[in-house]
């Protein structure tokens, strides 16, 4: 039996086929990435952020000058007073007994010193005497006004309008003369207490504009201005305070609140007048050469680009960029470990 040669139309089919397939394209998936906006407007995100915390303006203690035992008390803590309010009240009896008693001395006084004044115009006394009767009256007069002021100490009016910050005592307490009773926080105005490590706080300066924000009030904004820069540390932080002043007319700050403030520092990429862009410390990458470099989305080709930068001072975990950025370039500040120059990217929230 003979046996027909299939070889070649095996071999001719095989090429046909490997021949007639289709060149298949590589496709790369663009990596996730998170990305912030640079922006010259003052935009808080790109500005240094330090925690702080909200404090009262002033804060009066208010005590009885008298002693004696309580027998009203007629606010809360919490409580919102106008100036001129009834407080609180001692029991005053004792110091009506003696404001009578001193006044009854006083009419006697008069009395004595009219007498003695008439007879002494007639010629019959001696002045010694006249000037002993009106010693006795006014020494009299004198008593029992200071008699009289115990009486009126026995109540403990507002000296301000503000907040009942504290409240110490309650009726059938016994009150005594320089014993806090209340605490009148006043905070039509607030100072935000910020602590500024040591090696940064000489780039602020007193009348330096701030933004705070306030996460408790929906992350609202408040402008204020630095009023004062402490020049001794705190002992355990080596930290300064810096107090800012704000106003706070609708009194919807209060003492406690936790804010976040932003210096805003002026930069030279843009002009004398424009906000230094800042970005996470963690975004800032350096090359072989030393160099400081970040990575930035094109937004035309959806690709990233390594970019060179300039940096000036390190602040909290943001960094300062003096050159290289401008308003409107995107930030790649997550996701960049996994890129380089030309990586396709989409940007997710």
């Amino acid at each position: 039996m003979r046996f027909k040669n299939y070889t070649l139309p095996v071999a001719f089919l095989f090429l046909l086929s490997c021949g007639g397939k289709k060149e298949q394209k590589v496709v790369i998936e663009p990596i996730n990435v998170k990305v912030i906006t640079m922006n010259y407007s003052g935009d808080a995100e790109q500005q240094i952020s330090y925690s702080a915390t909200v404090k009262e303006s002033k804060e009066i203690s208010l005590t009885f000058q008298v002693s004696g035992n309580i027998t009203a008390v007629n606010v809360d803590k919490g409580q919102w007073v106008k100036k001129g309010q009834l407080l609180a009240t001692l029991d005053g009896t004792t110091f009506t007994e003696q404001y009578n008693t001193e006044l009854a001395r006083q009419k006697l006084a008069q009395d004595n010193y009219n007498r003695i004044n008439e007879v002494y115009k007639k010629g019959s006394i001696a002045e010694i005497k006249l000037v002993e009767a009106k010693s006795n009256l006014d020494q009299t007069t004198s008593t029992a006004r200071a008699a009289y002021q115990n009486i009126v100490h026995t109540k403990l009016y507002a000296p301000a309008d503000g907040y009942i910050g504290e409240k110490t005592a309650e009726a059938g307490d016994l009150a005594s003369p320089g014993t806090s009773v209340f605490k009148l926080v006043k905070i039509e105005q607030v100072d935000i207490i910020v602590p500024v490590p040591e090696l940064e706080i000489n780039n602020l300066q007193k009348g330096q504009p701030a933004i705070i924000r306030i996460a408790a009030l929906g992350n609202r904004n408040f402008e204020g201005k630095v009023d004062e820069i402490a020049v001794i540390a705190e002992d355990a932080s080596h930290n300064y305070n810096v107090k800012v002043k704000v106003n706070n007319r609708d009194r919807q700050l209060k003492p406690g609140m936790i804010a976040n403030v932003y210096f805003p520092a002026k930069g030279k990429s843009k002009g004398a007048d424009s906000t230094t862009l800042s970005i996470p410390l963690s975004a800032l990458q350096v090359n072989e050469q030393n160099q400081n470099f970040i990575y930035t989305v094109d937004k035309s080709s959806s690709t990233s680009v390594r970019r060179l930068v300039d940096c000036g001072p390190i602040l909290n975990d943001r960094v300062m960029i003096t050159h290289g950025l401008s308003s409107g370039d995107q930030v790649i500040i997550a996701g960049y470990q996994k890129i380089t120059s030309g990586t396709p990217v989409k940007i997710i929230q």
